[in-house]
């Protein structure tokens, strides 16, 4: 159990550390050259979009720092929401971003079933 929280807490801090780069990288003007007719290039520009990223993310990394075995069914909750949500956005507007959601919230999603 704990190498796979330590894994999960690793890819959920590095998620969050790769919607922000590109997402702040987005807004001081750095010009991404695959995000110009991609569907990403559209989820940067919907701050509502990255917003629930980030909440998705850091609720969960926040429940698991807090090792608690009473937020485990919350935990599972938000990473069941989050994995439906990113399935969602990434079959129909296919930005790849969700499907590291997915498995951050699929990871999260076996953390909490051991």
């Amino acid at each position: 159990m704990k190498n796979n929280y330590k894994v999960t807490v690793f890819f959920l801090l590095f998620y969050i550390a790769d919607v922000l780069l590109l997402t702040n990288g987005q807004l001081i003007g750095v010009h991404w050259s695959f995000s110009e007719k991609t569907a990403f290039g559209r989820m940067l520009l919907h701050p509502e979009l990255v917003q629930v990223h980030l909440l998705f993310s850091a609720s969960l990394l926040f429940l698991l720092l807090l090792k608690n075995e009473k937020t485990y069914k919350l935990m599972f909750g938000i990473a069941l929401a989050a994995c439906i949500y990113g399935s969602y956005i990434s079959y129909h507007f296919m930005i790849g971003i969700d499907l590291s959601l997915m498995l951050v919230a699929g990871q999260v999603i076996h953390t909490v079933r051991r």
